[in-house]
C-alpha cells in the first residue's frame, strides 16, 4: 500500500492504478486500497468509476467517513443533490460535530430548493 499512496502522491495515477489492481485482486476486502483506486479514478475524472470504487468501501466499511463524502461529493458535481445528502447525512450519523459536511448539505438543499 506505501508504494501505492507514493505513487497516488507523486501524480502517478495510472501507476498507482496498476499496483492497486494487484492489491485489490490479492486482498479484494481490503478498503485502503479501495479508497485510494477510487482517489486515483476520481483524479482521472473516471467519476463514475471512482463512486463504484467508494461504493465498495461503504459495504466493506460502512462508517467509512471519506467514502461517504467522496461519493457524495462525485453526486454533487453530478447535480444529483438528493444522493449527495444521503452520503453527507451518513457522515453525520458517525461524526455529527462536522460543520463543513453540514454546510455542504445545505449549499446541496438550496440547489433543490429545500431549504
Amino acid at each position: 500500500m506505501e508504494d501505492a499512496s507514493k505513487l497516488y502522491s507523486d501524480g502517478s495515477y495510472k501507476k498507482a492504478m496498476e499496483l492497486l489492481n494487484t492489491i485489490i485482486q490479492n486482498y479484494p476486502d481490503k478498503w485502503q486500497a479501495h479508497v485510494l483506486r477510487g482517489n486515483a479514478l476520481y483524479r482521472q475524472r473516471l467519476y463514475n468509476e471512482a463512486a463504484k470504487e467508494y461504493e465498495k468501501v461503504i459495504k466493506l466499511d460502512f462508517e467509512n467517513i471519506e467514502a461517504h463524502e467522496n461519493l457524495g461529493v462525485i453526486h454533487a458535481n453530478q447535480g444529483d443533490f438528493r444522493r449527495a445528502i444521503n452520503q453527507w447525512e451518513q457522515i453525520l450519523k458517525i461524526s455529527p460535530e462536522r460543520q463543513d459536511i453540514r454546510n455542504s448539505i445545505e449549499r446541496a438543499k438550496q440547489y433543490l430548493n429545500l431549504s
